[in-house]
């Protein structure tokens, strides 16, 4: 049976890998990514891409409008969670316990948004490396 499908993160790596594994297997995908033009040259007739910025409130009014018109429900909501600094040039501070810039406040869907749509399983994924510690 067909699933419906969301997916955080999708440009590249992992989230672009599970658009079209799921897409394949017959499965419906919103594909949600700041570029949406690598999941829109998969061409796929399974596959809805569009822009989509975490920290950008119309971008869940998109969303939401889409699900109400399109599929009414969402079976499943994975939300990739990018490594640390991806698309803002930085990286893990000094002290690798922090991450700065856009990424550290715009990491994963709110719970606000998550408890608005009609949803059956979520999945976070993190991107995020295991913290090497340096012992004397």
């Amino acid at each position: 049976m067909s699933k419906n499908i969301i997916i955080t993160g999708t440009s590249r790596g992992i989230g672009f890998e599970l658009v079209r594994l799921f897409a394949e297997q017959g499965h419906k995908v919103l594909a949600l990514s700041r570029n949406a033009k690598p999941v829109n040259d998969l061409k796929h007739e399974n596959v809805t891409a569009f822009a989509f910025d975490l920290c950008q409130q119309e971008d869940y009014k998109n969303v939401e409008n889409f699900i109400e018109k399109e599929w009414k429900q969402v079976d499943i909501l994975i939300n990739i969670s990018p490594g640390p600094g991806s698309g803002t040039g930085k990286s893990l501070s000094s002290s690798g316990s922090a991450f700065s810039g856009r990424s550290s406040r715009c990491r994963f869907l709110p719970s606000t948004f998550i408890s608005q749509i009609s949803l059956k399983t979520i999945a976070f994924i993190s991107q995020i490396p295991p913290l090497c510690v340096r012992l004397p």
